[in-house]
């Protein structure tokens, strides 16, 4: 089965679970969960497992895109930085 079509089968069902997890930014989220999906396909021996593979990776996507956005903030001057709230 093709990637697109694995995909289509499961669009429904992601973007039930991304609302859940994030609410208005469901969209973006299953976007996310897609594009990762779509780079690591050929690791998807199973066609059976997709739904739970498609699962993991919208679960922990979340906890990517925060770890990546705190790596590039770990500036002082950015403005989530904790060390830009200090007392100035």
């Amino acid at each position: 089965m093709e990637f697109a079509e694995l995909a289509r089968e499961q669009l429904p069902r992601l973007y039930g679970l991304a609302r859940q997890l994030v609410g208005e930014d469901a969209e973006d989220l299953v976007q996310e969960c897609l594009l990762k999906a779509y780079r690591s396909h050929a690791e998807l021996r199973d066609q059976q497992a997709a739904p739970a593979w498609f699962t993991r990776i919208m679960v922990n996507a979340p906890a990517t895109a925060s770890a990546a956005v705190a790596g590039a903030c770990a500036s002082p001057r950015c403005p989530t930085s904790r060390t830009s709230r200090s007392t100035a």
